[in-house]
């Protein structure tokens, strides 16, 4: 399928783990949380600017993988604090090596130095997102953690921007700029949240 529709319908987990918090664990469903994760996804259309047009199988492939992420992601905020971080990650790991081994040999190639050392930042910053996210899950309430998932375009227009000199466009800072803003609100609002439990 076109990659940035796989890419827009990989974005819905943070609505899959809003809905599942609320019908399954019972998190409150709040008008604040309805509006930034609405905003958040439109302006994630705006960066990505996918064209809706690719085949149905495809299509529920991409958000069968949101709705399975977002699964992992209740679990980890099920867990909690009960179990480490270190031994989450590393089930994590062992479990996607495991079932990964067999498409190894598919197309096996051996990379050059360049490519070798591109595969290693791949793996140490994949290990600190993992780490981070993780951590994120387990310390806060699932449905207050996921519209900052929508940081990571924000992220990746302003570091190809930075790093590999890529335009960008009005659609992208218009979305950019709806992102940041709910995720503004939704950390504002959550502060202040805590700190009426607090008093």
């Amino acid at each position: 399928m076109v990659v940035a529709d796989a890419g827009i319908l990989q974005r819905t987990s943070p609505i899959f783990v809003v809905l599942i918090a609320c019908f399954l664990f019972k998190e409150k469903f709040t008008l604040e949380r309805f509006l930034t994760l609405t905003f958040s996804f439109i302006g994630a259309i705006f960066v990505v600017r996918p064209q809706f047009n690719s085949r149905l199988f495809p299509a529920m492939v991409a958000m069968s993988s949101a709705l399975s992420a977002s699964i992992a992601y209740m679990c980890v905020s099920r867990i909690g604090k009960a179990e480490r971080t270190e031994t989450i990650i590393f089930v994590f790991s062992l479990f996607s090596t495991i079932f990964s081994f067999p498409f190894i040999f598919k197309n096996l190639m051996i990379p050059d130095l360049k490519i070798f050392i591109y595969l290693i930042l791949i793996g140490v910053a994949s290990a600190v997102g993992q780490f981070g996210l993780t951590i994120s899950y387990q310390y806060a309430n699932a449905s207050d953690v996921s519209i900052f998932n929508y940081l990571g375009i924000v992220f990746v227009v302003i570091l190809g921007k930075v790093i590999l000199g890529e335009s960008v466009s009005i659609y992208s800072l218009i979305g950019i700029s709806l992102i940041f803003s709910m995720s503004l609100m939704s950390y504002i609002v959550n502060s202040r949240k805590n700190k009426e439990k607090k008093a």
